[in-house]
C-alpha cells in the first residue's frame, strides 16, 4: 500500500534538528563573582574549568533545565531526546510544551 510520508520526492528524509538548552544553574565564573562567595575554597582554587560545568550548592533544593528540541527539516521518524542525571539528584517532573 503506498503511502506518502511527507518527505521529498526521494522517499528519504532529511532532518534538521536543533537543540537548545539552559540551567538555572551558575557556572564557576558567575559564582565567584558573587562578594560573598569569592574568598570560598572553590573560588580560589584556579583550575580551568569545562565550559558545561554547572555548580549547585547543598542547600538547593530544586534546579532547572529547559531544553527545546526543534526539527527544521522534514519529518524525523523515531528522534528521540534523552536526558540522564548524575544518581545523586532526583527526577521530580517533566513538562512538556
Amino acid at each position: 500500500l503506498p503511502f506518502w510520508n511527507g518527505c521529498d520526492e526521494d522517499d528519504h528524509c532529511v532532518p534538521d534538528l536543533v537543540l537548545q538548552s539552559q540551567t538555572d544553574l551558575m557556572n564557576h565564573k558567575q559564582f565567584c563573582a558573587q562578594a560573598f562567595r569569592s574568598a570560598s575554597l572553590l573560588c580560589r582554587n584556579q583550575t580551568p574549568e569545562e565550559p558545561s560545568e554547572r555548580i549547585i550548592e547543598g542547600s538547593r533544593r530544586r534546579m532547572v533545565v529547559d531544553v527545546r528540541l526543534e526539527n527544521r527539516g522534514e519529518n524525523a521518524y523515531g528522534a528521540q531526546l534523552n536526558i540522564t542525571n548524575t544518581p545523586n539528584l532526583r527526577f521530580s517532573s517533566l513538562v512538556v510544551k
